[in-house]
């Protein structure tokens, strides 16, 4: 009943010196009803009884 660990890995090369909007996105491929819960288990009914956990999104530039 604990939430899962997912970890993504993304080299992006824009060539812009534009803003660029990045976003994470979750489609179910199997028409279940499938829901991708974010910081909380399936389970969780907003009480105490599971743990919580954080989330982080790192961007980086780099220059050549």
């Amino acid at each position: 009943y604990g939430p899962g660990q997912a970890s993504l890995h993304y080299l992006d090369s824009p060539n812009t010196t534009n803003a660029v909007t990045y976003g994470l996105y979750h489609a179910e491929a199997d028409g279940t009803g499938n829901y991708l819960y974010i910081n909380r288990s399936t389970n969780d009914l907003d009480t105490n009884q599971y743990n919580r956990v954080t989330s982080s999104i790192t961007l980086m530039e780099v220059s050549a």
